[in-house]
């Protein structure tokens, strides 16, 4: 084999492994272990479980022949394409400074194990991100990108619905996605009052309700991007594919009961018809509309329970929010350590707290990134916010590119201050990585 089908070989296994890794990505398939620190107050808690994901196995697959392909360049070129190459990989560089400077702060955790974990993952989630916008248009197809993303929102729509008529878990070959086996009056299960009557909100393959409602906007507005961002048109069979899709997003939102979710929702498609006012979207928006005064009763339920049977769960968050705020003020350098704020947590709560049972990391990202990397994490979070906003601010403001990435970064910074899925968990990290991914990607007319 000469090294040039070599290579085209590498590069085909290594599209195969992240195509296969944006398909499977919302499901939870996975190896916990389980370790003394894992658990609190004698009971496992996941956050703190080392975990090894499907989706994991993905990743270094991608990582391994990306390596391999890049080897094989560097190789055959001559010197000064060698350079060039070197010069490439600067972005690299800095982020494996920044990555570096995030490791030290690991000889001040209160666990080192945790926060070595955790910086992994970082590393890991970082390469995604860094993969995507690279190789969007290029090695990653565009239709079949978007088609990958739709396939991932039917299965997990059909599957919202499935367990909301079943009020539990389905099992079968869900369970081999990820799917918890559960029903109405499994302990802790997440359940919400909906016209006086106890109901169960749905999981689909994802470890929360809240998180599968973020994952079903999300997913939705990079497959606009994938669509428009790249093009500025679509075909009619293609609408039809957008709107078979919306239809469904929407439908499933509001059964998984998540607030923020079906809020960000409407704001996106509303922020996105002002920019864009055509024919379609004023007839989906309109019907939207429509549609959501006809789930008047349910969606009223679901607000209003924040000032009476809600009020504790409410009351809870925000307390975990204020003790971000406490430990960041007494390790304002450094923080805690990375994934170590619910051991600090619970030592600065008494053990007569009634709240200790229901320990949670802050549902504020930015609080808990302060409470656990201090002031560092934040100079870092703040910097890639602004290279962000750079790479928006550098789009021609004609361009759709311009208007999805402003909404895709608009749903991280919300879903950010209402929940912490988008810095703690697999799937929200991986959601994370392909926003970025999609933000600082170099959008071309005539990609693939």
């Amino acid at each position: 084999m000469t090294n040039s089908s070599l290579f085209s070989t590498i590069v085909k296994i290594r599209t195969l492994f992240f195509y296969l890794l944006i398909l499977f990505f919302p499901t939870q398939l996975s190896r916990h272990f389980w370790p003394d620190y894992s658990y609190l107050n004698g009971l496992r808690v996941d956050y703190l479980s080392p975990s090894l994901y499907f989706t994991d196995l993905l990743i270094w697959g991608v990582l391994f022949f990306d390596l391999f392909s890049w080897l094989l360049r560097f190789k055959k070129n001559s010197p000064g394409e060698k350079k060039f190459l070197l010069w490439k990989l600067s972005p690299g560089f800095i982020f494996l400074l920044a990555w570096g400077f995030l490791g030290l702060e690991t000889f001040w955790a209160l666990n080192q194990t945790l926060a070595l974990i955790k910086l992994i993952k970082i590393g890991e989630i970082a390469f995604v991100g860094y993969f995507f916008s690279r190789e969007l248009g290029k090695s990653l197809n565009l239709k079949t990108t978007a088609i990958l993303f739709g396939a991932g929102i039917i299965y997990e729509s059909f599957l919202t619905i499935w367990q909301v008529i079943r009020q539990g878990s389905v099992g079968g070959l869900w369970w081999w996605l990820g799917e918890r086996s559960f029903t109405a009056s499994t302990p802790f299960i997440s359940q919400a009052i909906i016209n006086n009557e106890l109901i169960l909100r749905p999981y689909a393959t994802l470890p929360h309700p809240n998180v599968l409602g973020g994952y079903l906007v999300v997913a939705l507005f990079l497959i606009l991007f994938l669509y428009q961002g790249f093009t500025n048109r679509i075909k009619e069979k293609e609408n039809v594919f957008l709107i078979f899709l919306l239809t469904l997003v929407f439908l499933a939102t509001i059964l998984t009961l998540s607030r923020v979710a079906l809020l960000v929702l409407l704001l996106s498609l509303f922020l996105l018809w002002l920019k864009n006012k055509t024919k379609i979207l004023t007839l989906v928006f309109t019907l939207l509309l429509m549609a959501s005064f006809g789930w008047y009763s349910v969606i009223w339920s679901r607000f209003t329970s924040l000032l009476d049977v809600d009020q504790q769960s409410y009351l809870i968050r925000l307390k975990f929010n204020d003790l971000a705020l406490t430990l960041f003020n007494s390790h304002p350098f450094f923080g805690v350590g990375l994934n170590n704020f619910l051991l600090a947590a619970k030592n600065g709560l008494a053990e007569s707290s009634q709240i200790v049972r229901f320990l949670q990391p802050a549902h504020d990202i930015y609080l808990l990134i302060a409470a656990e990397t201090g002031l560092l994490g934040i100079l870092l979070w703040g910097l890639l916010f602004f290279c962000a906003v750079k790479k928006i601010a550098s789009e021609s403001k004609t361009n759709n590119a311009f208007n999805l990435k402003i909404i895709l970064l608009g749903q991280f910074l919300i879903f950010g201050l209402f929940d912490h899925y988008l810095y703690t968990l697999q799937q929200g990290l991986l959601l994370s990585s392909f926003i970025f991914g999609a933000i600082f990607s170099r959008t071309l007319n005539n990609s693939k």
